[in-house]
């Protein structure tokens, strides 16, 4: 389903019926003439955005903030990356897109009375100066094929400005931890955000300092430039781990108000959720079985 959102409209759209992996959202910009093809057109930050999953006989909300920091968290190890904040032209001066995704890491199999409802918040200035009334926010799902054994949260937890120390217990079930940073776009030690990092869990434990980070971070990207161009935003964790808690200690003056969050995720397994899917795959294991020929 494809969803055309304004500036300044509220919005919720309810998903049923359907495997989704994926939600897709697409920035329009248009404009006369004059359409910037160099800096981003759109805001993202000044779109919030909340998942309301209503499964096993619960509501669950799996994510809840801004988009920009939803898109970006996705697309950590992602090619998408670069096309959150750099405009895709199509008409040069005229149109142009930009894109992002919000990825579950699995399959969401709604059935029966299952709905997700995505609730979408634009400002009034979402768009930039070149941009005019008839740009627009497109919002659709990407289906796929797979069971879901669990139901995956995306938590998201601002950094406070000026904070020297982040430290959060983030408990059982948590399979990543990534630092996302907005303001800054270098690595030098001018621009670091994160001093050093804790993290302890039942199966691992961490301490590393910034440079420790950098030169992990080159190790999880085909090149220097693309690990580079996350800039002061890190993948510090990505692996499950129960009991886990973080500690940050961070430059203060370099953490400003509204553009440094940690992300991470976790999830639950009710019983009725994990059934479905043994269920499911027994009957996919005995279609397949039926297909081979003696």
């Amino acid at each position: 389903m494809s969803k055309i959102i304004y500036a300044g409209e509220k919005t919720r759209i309810d998903l049923t019926s359907k495997n989704i992996s994926k939600l897709m959202f697409v920035a329009h910009a248009k404009a006369a003439s004059g359409l910037s093809s160099s800096t981003s057109l759109i805001d993202w930050e000044k779109i919030n955005v909340t998942g309301i999953l209503k499964q096993a006989n619960r509501e669950y909300n799996i994510f809840n903030g801004n988009l920009f920091t939803l898109l970006k968290e996705s697309a950590i190890f992602s090619n998408d990356w670069a096309q959150i904040s750099t405009p895709l032209t199509l008409v040069s001066g005229v149109s142009a897109i930009q894109y992002g995704f919000i990825d579950f890491g699995g399959i969401l199999n709604l059935d029966n009375d299952d709905k997700l409802s995505v609730d979408i918040r634009t400002n009034d200035d979402i768009w930039a100066a070149s941009a005019t009334g008839d740009s627009y926010l497109e919002f659709s799902e990407i289906e796929d094929i797979g069971l879901q054994y669990v139901l995956p949260k995306i938590n998201v937890l601002a950094v406070k400005a000026a904070e020297t120390v982040f430290a959060e217990t983030l408990g059982d079930n948590v399979t990543s931890i990534v630092f996302i940073n907005d303001d800054k776009t270098g690595v030098l030690t001018a621009d670091k955000i994160i001093d050093s990092v804790q993290i302890k869990s039942d199966r691992y434990n961490a301490n590393k300092n910034y440079t420790d980070l950098l030169v992990e971070r080159i190790d999880k990207y085909p090149s220097l430039t693309a690990a580079n161009a996350r800039a002061q935003s890190f993948s510090l964790v990505k692996d499950e781990l129960d009991k886990c808690s973080i500690e940050l200690n961070l430059v203060s003056g370099s953490v400003t108000s509204g553009n440094n969050y940690v992300v991470y995720r976790n999830f639950e397994a009710p019983a009725q959720t994990v059934a479905k899917a043994s269920v499911k795959a027994q009957r996919h294991k005995k279609v397949a079985e039926n297909k081979v020929v003696s």
